[in-house]
């Protein structure tokens, strides 16, 4: 389905609506350091070619409406698997943005209080030294003082031979 993204009480194992929007695709969602805030993505269609980052309150009873997201960026990039900074005041994430084939970390930083963007994303590192391509866009962790980034490649190698003839 894809289309909300849910929370689980671990000690209950009660599941429920966090935030829906039917016919919009929703990933990758991260809780904020003090379990107030989500950040995610969105696809408005499976067969687009961009996808959106969104913040929206995670700490209600009730459903967030989309009405309610407030977006980090625009849908003119692949911006996607957001993630929180430990202190909540920045947002990590992974983008074309730069107009190259790769993508490359990104990071926008947030109002403390309303998680609205203040300024422009700008780049936090470059991924353009490889020849080879990307098997999907990088995923990452942050840690208290370091980030982990998955750069997984497709490679091949192509080998011939001249076979024995056959009797």
């Amino acid at each position: 389905t894809g289309f909300r993204i849910n929370r689980i009480e671990t000690a209950s194992g009660r599941k429920a609506i966090l935030t829906e929007k039917p016919g919009t695709f929703l990933f990758a969602p991260d809780l904020s350091p003090d379990g107030r805030w989500i950040v995610f993505q969105a696809r408005p269609t499976l067969a687009s070619e961009f996808e959106q980052l969104f913040v929206a309150p995670a700490d209600e009873n009730v459903p967030v409406v989309p009405s309610r997201w407030t977006a980090l960026t625009d849908l003119q990039h692949f911006d996607a698997d957001p993630r929180w900074s430990r202190d909540g005041q920045t947002a990590y994430f992974t983008s074309n943005r730069d107009g190259s084939s790769f993508f490359c970390l990104w990071a926008l930083r947030l109002d403390r209080v309303t998680k609205r963007p203040v300024g422009p994303p700008f780049a936090v590192q470059h991924f353009h030294g490889t020849p080879r391509a990307y098997t999907l866009y990088p995923t990452l962790s942050v840690g208290p003082d370091r980030m982990v980034i998955s750069l997984d490649q497709v490679q091949s190698d192509l080998w011939m031979m001249h076979l024995p003839e056959e009797h």
